[in-house]
């Protein structure tokens, strides 16, 4: 019976993307078939590649999801990432939500948004536009019944609001989200704005200003925030983030036998120095022990690769080289504390693909956008010099 609403559902999917294909790529028929493709991809996950159990998780958000379409209170509450995820899902149009293909083609559903949005704002160059939509690990992501796509629609418009509307308080409005379903890159966000508007604003007063509101935003939040990682008030930042790796360690392991305890900032920062380039690159080729995570080592490698490409494209204009350097700062904030308490290859591709596609999505726009900017202003030298 959950096959027959699925088609049902596939047959809304289809319509809906039919008149996004009709729209915007009606004479870019490779583009089509990637979105015809990444409904197929939908169907050769759960259950074919491989189990439902593999993503455990996708379970809960299926049932709440279902809680809430029935108008009934959802199993894991509302107060928690699975129930705020869910709360969202269940608003979202599709017919019915009866299986977890039903709620990954409501990710898919998020993922044309995102498309759009950005279609709109004009932020894909013809390069980015093909990498979002072959990026396999966004290709995987968005076609499961997890969370991710949510987390990685308010982190963009967040960033977006912050670097191309320049607009921190709309930035930070649409990052509070993140504070339940995904408390750590709330706070990874949080300290790139920090570091980046601190170093950027030339006003003393608004250094001021800034610093007043972000210790009044701390203290409101700690407490809250602290409690996501289950670590009692009053430790310091370091236990903080010594408890939560080392409740990551158990997690992908199974076990607290081996676990290193991260005693002072010294071993901190060289571990998180030495999990930047991890968390980019792992699993390594020697590591892969299955298809899946050799397709991951080949990727990590690509992208790695591009973003040293585009790290040493050099920018002109110093309007975009103040938001690249913000990409920079996010990227290597999020890489280091995840490479520092991220042991399992799976988590690790989870929860980097959101913030590279962001890096890469921004880095070549504002990179188009210095390079119009650059022939521009040749154009103009060149005529006046020859008038």
């Amino acid at each position: 019976m959950d096959f027959i609403y699925d088609i049902i559902n596939l047959e809304f999917i289809v319509v809906i993307l039919f008149l996004a294909v009709a729209y915007y790529f009606r004479s870019e028929p490779v583009k089509v078939l990637i979105l015809f493709g990444h409904i197929l991809v939908i169907f050769l996950l759960n259950d074919v590649l491989f189990p439902v159990r593999y993503m455990p998780d996708q379970l809960r958000y299926l049932n709440s999801t279902q809680d809430l379409r029935q108008i009934t209170y959802p199993r894991d509450g509302f107060i928690n990432s699975v129930g705020l995820s869910s709360v969202i899902f269940s608003f979202i149009p599709l017919p019915f939500i009866n299986s977890v293909q039903s709620l990954a083609m409501v990710n898919f559903l998020l993922y044309l948004f995102i498309l759009v949005f950005l279609r709109n704002k004009g932020i894909f160059t013809k390069t980015s536009e093909y990498f979002y939509l072959i990026y396999p690990s966004y290709m995987l992501y968005s076609s499961v019944a997890l969370r991710e796509m949510l987390i990685l629609i308010f982190m963009l418009i967040s960033i977006y609001h912050y670097i191309i509307k320049e607009k921190i308080v709309f930035s930070f409005l649409f990052s509070l989200p993140l504070i339940i379903i995904k408390p750590q890159n709330f706070l990874m966000l949080s300290l790139a704005y920090s570091i980046h508007y601190l170093f950027y604003t030339q006003k003393f007063s608004k250094r001021i200003i800034f610093l007043c509101l972000l210790g009044i935003s701390a203290f409101m939040l700690k407490s809250f925030i602290i409690s996501m990682f289950t670590v009692p008030s009053g430790w310091s930042i370091l236990q903080v983030i010594d408890n939560y790796r080392y409740y990551m360690f158990y997690e992908d392991t199974g076990s607290y036998s081996g676990y290193i305890h991260v005693e002072s900032w010294m071993s901190f920062f060289f571990l998180a120095g030495k999990g930047f380039f991890y968390m980019l690159l792992k699993p390594f080729p020697w590591q892969c022990d299955n298809i899946l995570h050799f397709i991951q080592s080949i990727e990590n490698l690509i992208i790695f690769c591009l973003i040293i490409y585009l790290i040493t494209r050099p920018i002109y204009f110093d309007e975009f080289r103040k938001y690249v350097t913000f990409l920079k700062i996010i990227l290597i904030i999020s890489m280091s504390i995840y490479g520092f308490v991220v042991f399992n290859f799976g988590s690790a591709a989870r929860y980097r693909f959101g913030f590279l596609l962001i890096f890469i999505l921004f880095y070549f726009y504002f990179l188009y956008c210095d390079r119009v900017c650059l022939n521009y202003q040749n154009k103009f030298t060149h005529l006046q010099i020859k008038y």
